[in-house]
């Protein structure tokens, strides 16, 4: 008796189950069409890798990431560190960042690390007792400077 009630309800529910696919279907047929199906979807465009910007962004800030570098070593409580220069410069290398190759983006972590790391501490997201590489900076605007001027063509006049 028990495998006969199971074996009935087995069959309802796919009964049920193909009836309401059927009417469902209809339904959807029937539908007027929503304002949601006429209106065009946009979807955000990516921003477009263009290392020539990414070295110009950079390049432009270059004398102000240094002058952020060296107040954060003369006072590592960052008391006299320019807060304003340092949301202006963190600004520029998220936008060079954006549009950097993969290969650029190697180049630009090590430089604009102090960078972002201060404004991480600066907005909360990062604690207070991270330590700032000012080293890795040091080393790599070397290689930096290198790969926009030999690879990219980017020079200093433009």
């Amino acid at each position: 008796m028990r495998k006969s009630i199971t074996t009935a309800l087995t069959v309802l529910a796919v009964l049920f189950a193909a009836a309401g696919c059927s009417s469902a279907a209809e339904a959807e047929a029937e539908a007027p069409p929503s304002s949601v199906d006429s209106q065009t979807v946009t979807a955000t465009p990516t921003p477009t890798i263009d290392d020539y910007a990414a070295c110009d962004k950079v390049g432009g800030r270059l004398d102000d990431t240094l002058t952020i570098t060296e107040q954060i070593v003369a006072d590592g409580t960052g008391s006299t560190l320019d807060w304003n220069l340092l949301d202006d410069v963190a600004e520029d290398l998220h936008a060079a960042d954006n549009v950097a190759s993969p290969k650029m983006q190697g180049y630009l972590a090590p430089y604009s690390g102090v960078v972002f790391t201060l404004e991480a501490i600066r907005s909360g997201t990062l604690s207070g007792s991270q330590n700032l590489d000012t080293g890795a900076y040091r080393d790599s605007v070397a290689p930096l400077l290198g790969y926009c001027a030999n690879d990219i063509g980017w020079s200093v006049n433009g």
